[in-house]
């Protein structure tokens, strides 16, 4: 892969996967953190509708 090193698999992982996820598992694309890449933000509160300190 272009000279980059394979990860292993992360077994335990997998093996969670197999056993399902409940309806909320924490699991985000992060669309946040994309959008304050895209503005050139320093935090997060400048791409939030309400910052975290009030949330």
């Amino acid at each position: 892969r272009q000279g980059q090193q394979q990860l292993p698999l992360d077994e335990n992982f997998l093996a969670a996967l197999e056993k399902g996820l409940p309806d909320c598992a924490g699991v985000a694309l992060g669309l946040d953190r994309l959008l304050m890449l895209q503005q050139r933000e320093a935090t997060l509160d400048g791409t939030l509708v309400f910052s975290l300190k009030n949330a």
